[in-house]
C-alpha cells in the first residue's frame, strides 16, 4: 500500500513538472512570437 502511494505521488509529480514545462514552453513561444527580440520597443539602458 505505502509503495503504491509513492508510486502515485511520484507519478503526480513527473506530470505536474511536465504540464509546467509545458505551460512555460508556451508562453515563451507565445511571447517571442508577438514581442520578436530583433526590434525592442523600449531598453533601460542605451
Amino acid at each position: 500500500m505505502l509503495v503504491a502511494f509513492l508510486l502515485a505521488v511520484t507519478l503526480y509529480c513527473l506530470f505536474a513538472h511536465a504540464w509546467g514545462w509545458a505551460l512555460l514552453w508556451t508562453v515563451l513561444l507565445l511571447v517571442r512570437i508577438t514581442r520578436p527580440p530583433e526590434n525592442p520597443t523600449r531598453r533601460p539602458g542605451r
